[in-house]
């Protein structure tokens, strides 16, 4: 067991239950044991409470300055919003609760315990995916994915959802698909599917950076669950995201530092040029959530800048770039895009690799949802994988510089 899990199995353990706890709670719901809101919600405290646990008993550093200065000021903010709309409002302080206790616990792992997180949740995701591909009723039976979100977040399962998976996993005729399978669009551990195609893309991301230090049957691992989790799913944004990022591995590292902030502002352009060229664009596509997005931006007054419409955001779900800073007013809003531009230095490589990685992953995935990014079923392991590359980005400087074949 300590072979498998290390001499610190919590840095493994811990992200791993982070990605998985919905499909453990799900298993346990389907067993007939009962399950809530309350408990899925208690079962994120526990693990962001035993994340910092891991942090504070390994000691704080320089380094951590940054996220732990941001805690503080999510905190003030959250207090702000609450006396400002008189209802209490946390969901800003915990959506960056997630990003800073990961980030903060990813700057502690050796890679070894990077790697083997991401090496045995690709594994479980690819099992259970194939598993619902082959035999999708089998799936549905072993975690009752309807069943679990009507109890745990009131989503009530569809007249026309025979099956009993999450509702949008159904997908409808016109929706775009690649045409390799037949079954409703994947969702693995994630029950959902959102959620399986951002970890799609987190696998990729990782790949990017480690693609030259990792073995070539973990690259064959990954990029099989990768192609299979795209195709089976049918996502568009992460399969552009994917190509976006194929080409990248030979392009970022020839731009200057922080040129991914270009790369942000481009993607805004792109969204705005989309909304203004297709005004009356609707539906399930990428233009009708682009347009939809853009319009809710653009529709927001002055006042939710600055967090009156905390206590509303019913109709930002979808539109991610609207949600984030009525959710966190327009001060929460910049700290996060300062985290997301500017927190990896982009000094080798394999850290410009990373910013343009995680400013796409973030900012193409605004356009068309606003708590996706959030979830911790991935936001958890795409800021531990962040927090390694601060880390050894600041902490191995020198010995980067001295070794050239470190800068993967």
């Amino acid at each position: 067991m300590q072979n498998f899990f290390g001499n610190r199995p919590g840095f493994i353990l811990i992200p791993m239950f982070a990605v998985a706890y919905n499909c453990i709670l799900a298993v346990m719901n389907a067993l007939g044991v009962p399950v809530s809101f309350a408990i899925a919600a208690l079962c994120e405290i526990v693990i962001i409470m035993c994340a910092f646990i891991l942090t504070v008993n390994s000691g704080f550093k320089r380094i951590d300055a940054t996220f732990l200065l941001f805690i503080g000021a999510f905190t003030v903010l959250s207090l702000y919003l609450t006396v400002l709309n008189g209802k209490v409002l946390v969901d800003g302080l915990r959506n960056f609760l997630i990003i800073s206790s990961f980030a903060l616990l990813g700057m502690r792992m050796s890679f070894e315990e990077l790697n083997k997180t991401f090496v045995y949740l690709t594994w479980i995701v690819l099992f259970f995916l194939l598993v619902e591909i082959v035999d999708v009723r089998l799936y549905v039976a072993i975690f009752e994915p309807g069943n679990y979100f009507a109890k745990t977040r009131g989503m009530e399962i569809s007249e026309f959802n025979e099956l009993g998976l999450f509702n949008n996993a159904l997908g409808f005729a016109s929706r775009f698909s690649f045409g390799l399978f037949d079954g409703p669009r994947t969702s693995s551990i994630f029950l959902e599917q959102v959620s399986l195609a951002n970890f799609a893309t987190v696998l990729c991301l990782f790949l990017l950076i480690f693609y030259k230090i990792i073995p070539r049957k973990q690259v064959l691992l990954m990029m099989l669950t990768v192609f299979l989790i795209i195709t089976s799913n049918n996502t568009r944004t992460t399969s552009i995201l994917i190509f976006v990022l194929f080409i990248g591995y030979f392009t970022f590292p020839l731009f200057p530092r922080y040129s991914n902030v270009l790369a942000a502002i481009g993607v805004i352009i792109t969204a705005l040029l989309v909304f203004f060229f297709n005004p009356d664009a609707v539906g399930d596509n990428l233009t009708g959530r682009i347009r939809l997005s853009m319009e809710h931006l653009l529709s927001l007054e002055a006042s939710a800048y600055f967090g009156t419409a905390a206590d509303n955001l019913n109709k930002l779900y979808d539109s991610g770039y609207a949600y984030i800073i009525a959710a966190n007013s327009v001060f929460g809003a910049l700290i996060l895009a300062y985290l997301v531009l500017f927190s990896i230095r982009q000094s080798f490589s394999f850290s410009k690799r990373a910013a343009f990685g995680l400013t796409l992953y973030v900012f193409v995935n605004m356009l068309i949802g606003g708590t996706a990014i959030y979830s911790m079923k991935v936001s958890s392991i795409l800021w531990v994988l962040i927090g390694f590359v601060i880390a050894y980005e600041k902490l191995g400087n020198t010995t980067i510089k001295r070794n050239k074949a470190l800068n993967f």
